[in-house]
């Protein structure tokens, strides 16, 4: 994997194959759409690289932090870039910005919980009641949000899966 290719601002996706809570959430973030497995890799956690090999993420063990890309290289997960179309280099002072205002907020366990229950009683809304706590997708699209590029309304709501699966992101070939 050459991660020279990767540019400040492109979006990570990751699948830790031994990890019991990497797989519930694939599994849930598909529920019940079965039918898009074939279509899309096994992806459970979503992240933003910062340049020269550190990257921006909301864990559940640490809350948002940056820390280096190399713990994703180790061949315990599956990864995938993807980068905005419309992401500028013009951006990246506003980008690094509002990664400040993020930074050392904690993890979101009961919004995990929450979007859980939605998915297994097909529920079409969970409030946000966990404003200031995040998780990786919701804070993935607050930045973005942020910079104009995406504009969903709640970001709280939003899986790894729908980053992924936006039109306005395109494959980076590492």
């Amino acid at each position: 994997m050459d991660i020279s290719k990767l540019k400040v601002g492109d979006i990570g996706f990751s699948f830790n194959k031994r990890n019991i809570f990497s797989y519930l959430i694939w599994k849930f973030s598909t529920f019940p759409d079965y039918s898009i497995k074939p279509i899309y890799p096994k992806i459970s956690h979503v992240f933003l690289y910062l340049g020269d090999s550190f990257i921006f993420e909301a864990t559940i063990k640490n809350g948002v932090i940056i820390t280096d890309i190399s713990k994703y290289i180790e061949g315990k997960h599956n990864l995938i870039f993807k980068r905005h179309k419309n992401f500028t280099e013009d951006m990246t002072g506003k980008f690094y910005k509002e990664i400040c205002k993020y930074y050392g907020k904690k993890y979101s366990k009961l919004q995990i919980l929450l979007f859980l229950i939605k998915k297994f009683f097909f529920l079409k809304f969970v409030p946000d009641y966990c404003k200031e706590e995040l998780i990786c997708s919701e804070l993935v699209v607050e930045i973005y949000n942020s910079l104009g590029l995406f504009h969903i309304k709640n970001p709280h709501m939003t899986t790894p899966y729908d980053i992924y699966r936006r039109l306005d992101l395109i494959d980076v070939e590492l």
